[in-house]
């Protein structure tokens, strides 16, 4: 059986870097570990592009969600009460927004 293939991922010079430890044609990954690559990948590219580590911007970038979240449920909220609907259905219409943007 061979052995599990070394995967790196860095950011240099506003660049995201993946290394392998020898080459390949091909990569098979579980889903777990294709959710850490990814997410590896990611904060790679934030820091590739901002310069900064997105532990020290997580906090700026959920407050930059969270304000754009309340600026659009606002205006929901206000157009289906408008049009009458019920609080079953503009909670539901919430609900999607908010899964829309976290999932």
């Amino acid at each position: 059986m061979k052995s599990p293939t070394k995967i790196a991922v860095g950011d240099e010079n506003g660049q995201v870097i993946v290394r392998f430890e020898h080459p390949v044609e091909w990569v098979a990954l579980d889903p777990e570990n294709a959710r850490q690559i990814g997410e590896a990948i990611a904060r790679a590219a934030h820091k590739a592009h901002t310069g900064r580590d997105f532990r020290k911007d997580k906090s700026a970038i959920a407050e930059q969600l969270r304000a754009k979240m309340l600026t659009r449920t606002t205006h929901v909220i206000r157009s289906l009460l408008e049009k009458g609907k019920k609080p079953g259905h503009i909670a539901a219409e919430v609900v999607d927004i908010i899964l829309g943007e976290v999932l």
